[in-house]
């Protein structure tokens, strides 16, 4: 039964108790509805989604990442697949690691909101802060947590965020961080804003690859709740900070300088792609590796 590619488990319960559907994809849990709330110190809901880890000392870190050099999901067909690494940062500290598998997920702080889309496929919780060492920051942070929701989602080609409650979230990408270029890009509450495009990156690469550009696309971006990004501290120094990082973006980034490093040791071009290629050849040859 794993290898069909959908198969769907009902659990009729009895008369007093919801219905549950369950979706699976090649033997693997993608979607389920019905049953109870997640607990309160979950840090991801649903549970059955990998198991956690605690790594360091003080305050864990929760990890949900699954090594992967090529990641693998349900994506539309013929379409990026919707894998997304977020990291949660308290004052540059590592407080949560998670690979996303959905088009669409919500990063939150209470499981139970009227902000929280009823039809939600994925939920990031942020961890407590309870074991922050400095009580205003503790205090500072937890107000901020109370106020927090951002609904994500991968479309068309592009990641769209949307701000769903009081607390301000303002983003940038990397590489705009780092050379100071800061023009203020705050996520206006309950509307949609574009905050990457991935046949723009494709382009980049492109460029990158053939040597008419520098530098490599930016894919990593950062998202910054109730502060703004300012030139005169670093982003390690906010209260809540979150990266994501596509991993599409991440596979073909590697995978050009993987390819670029042995032409040039072996003095000819060995790459598989071919010399103009679409974002339509890289959806296609990244769907081959994860048959």
């Amino acid at each position: 039964m794993d290898s069909k590619l959908y198969w769907v488990s009902w659990a009729l319960l009895r008369s007093s108790a919801p219905r549950t559907l369950t979706w699976f994809s090649r033997g693997r849990w993608v979607h389920h509805t019905g049953g109870g709330t997640p607990a309160r110190g979950a840090s991801c809901w649903p549970r059955t989604q990998a198991a956690s880890k605690t790594r360091g000392s003080g305050a864990g870190v929760t990890v949900r990442s699954k090594a992967l050099a090529k990641p693998s999901s349900l994506s539309p067909a013929g379409g990026i697949p919707p894998n997304l690494d977020i990291s949660i940062f308290y004052r540059g500290k590592l407080f949560h690691h998670e690979e996303v598998g959905s088009s669409r997920c919500l990063l939150a702080y209470q499981t139970v909101d009227p902000a929280i889309p009823l039809d939600l496929t994925w939920l990031v919780q942020f961890p407590s802060p309870a074991s922050l060492a400095d009580q205003k920051q503790r205090r500072f942070t937890e107000e901020l947590l109370q106020n927090t929701g951002l609904l994500l989602e991968q479309r068309d080609n592009k990641i769209y965020a949307q701000r769903l409650k009081k607390c301000k979230v303002f983003w940038a990408l990397s590489r705009q961080l780092d050379v100071g270029n800061l023009s203020p890009k705050l996520l206006c509450r309950d509307q949609e804003t574009e905050i990457f495009d991935f046949k723009e990156f494709c382009t980049e690469l492109r460029d990158f690859r053939d040597y008419r550009r520098e530098r490599s696309p930016d894919f990593t971006i950062f998202l910054c709740f109730g502060q703004r990004f300012s030139k005169a501290k670093p982003k390690e120094s906010k209260l809540i900070l979150v990266k994501l990082v596509p991993k599409f973006c991440e596979y073909w980034y590697e995978h050009v300088l993987r390819e670029g490093a042995s032409s040039l040791n072996s003095g000819s071009l060995s790459l598989q792609l071919s010399d103009s290629f679409s974002l339509f050849e890289l959806i296609e040859q990244y769907n081959m590796q994860l048959d």
